[in-house]
């Protein structure tokens, strides 16, 4: 009776890892909320005890995405290779060129098998996703993806880089949203906290600075109050606020696209454009620029004929907003992923940028008690 209640509690907690995780997101990542299909634990433990194929049961409660299967079978390839005691400490004579020899050869050859990357591309079966088509910002990677169809595989994806928060004061948090509209030639309304910490200090040492950078200042109701010293005090007194006006200096660029959240996060576009050349890109406040904006607005209205790419150029170029809803709502989901499988065997390893990986390893080495 014991051995069955210790089989019993051991497999319901298999059955929820693979369906939930072993760690509960919001103890990584306090804001991050999943609305989670229904699962029965219970039917599929019953089903265990009769299947044929307990595999095939244990397969169907985990994450139905081809990528998350090419990172579990790369998972388990760099285990097996750590096991492999020869294959730590490779040691060559030289620089190898073609046509030489060399002892360390058969473990080098070995070792690149192990590894996948002389082994034929990774193959998997497909696999679908249940929700919309959505848009995966990748924060680790600095890319973001945009899914074209019910499907991950690469070939159902258009990609591009992307600048997340500094990790060191402004970092980009992990959550999920719902892309609902696009604004072109946005205004910017400075965050309270920029706007105290950053720009009236400069005002106050350049009182020219509001009009070079096409800042005006306006009440809580949206009138214009000018840039005098009396409207630069209500904005430190919290009775009005900053913004830039659209144009060639607005941070946001020509295009913002907005899914309503508690951080007032959002993918912009940015004039900034040299911070792209950069490997590593964490250099915003915690909102995302994109380095092709205008591809992923031409994305986001293709089921539009109306807005084509001459009417999106010439609407991101304008002097004042333009609103354009969504016919289909899409959901953005911003995750933070240290390690990729790619579709052709690569797996390509990210920065612990946020230090996101290590509060995650610490939790998971408190096993199952500390959440019950």
């Amino acid at each position: 009776v014991e051995f069955d209640v210790m089989l019993t509690v051991a497999t319901t907690r298999a059955l929820r890892s693979l369906q939930f995780g072993r760690v509960p997101a919001t103890a990584v990542h306090a804001h991050l909320r999943f609305t989670h299909e229904l699962y029965d634990v219970q039917a599929t433990l019953l089903g265990l005890t009769t299947s044929t194929n307990a595999a095939k049961l244990l397969d169907e409660a985990e994450p139905p995405f081809l990528h998350y299967q090419l990172l579990k079978s790369a998972l388990a390839r760099l285990r097996a290779t750590s096991i492999d005691t020869a294959m730590r400490t490779i040691r060559l004579r030289g620089t190898l060129r073609e046509g030489l020899r060399d002892a360390a050869i058969p473990t080098v050859r070995r070792t690149l098998m192990a590894l996948g990357d002389l082994s034929a591309a990774a193959s998997a079966s497909p696999h679908t996703i249940s929700t919309p088509p959505p848009i995966i910002v990748n924060i680790s990677a600095f890319r973001l993806h945009a899914f074209t169809r019910n499907s991950d595989h690469e070939a159902d994806l258009i990609s591009m880089d992307v600048v997340v928060g500094q990790a060191f004061d402004h970092k980009t948090p992990v959550f999920s949203g719902v892309l609902r509209y696009l604004v072109f030639s946005p205004f910017w309304d400075v965050p309270p906290s920029i706007a105290r910490t950053e720009i009236l200090p400069r005002v106050r040492r350049d009182p020219s600075y509001l009009t070079r950078e096409d800042f005006e200042i306006v009440s809580g109701s949206g009138a214009l109050l000018g840039t005098s010293d009396a409207a630069v005090t209500d904005v430190a007194a919290g009775r009005a606020r900053i913004r830039q006006r659209p144009g060639p200096q607005n941070a946001l660029g020509g295009v913002k696209f907005v899914f309503p959240n508690a951080f007032s996060v959002y993918l912009h576009d940015t004039p900034a454009q040299s911070v792209f050349l950069r490997a590593r890109r964490d250099a915003s406040h915690g909102c995302i620029r994109l380095a092709e904006p205008l591809r992923l607005a031409r994305f986001l209205l293709r089921d539009q004929p109306a807005w084509d790419s001459l009417r999106i150029n010439d609407a991101a170029h304008r002097t004042t907003p333009v609103q354009v809803d969504l016919s289909r709502p899409v959901p953005v989901h911003i995750v933070y992923a240290t390690a990729v499988a790619r579709e052709n065997g690569d797996v390509e390893f990210y920065v612990d940028i946020y230090g996101h990986d290590r509060t995650l390893a610490k939790l998971l080495a408190r096993g199952f008690r500390a959440y019950r």
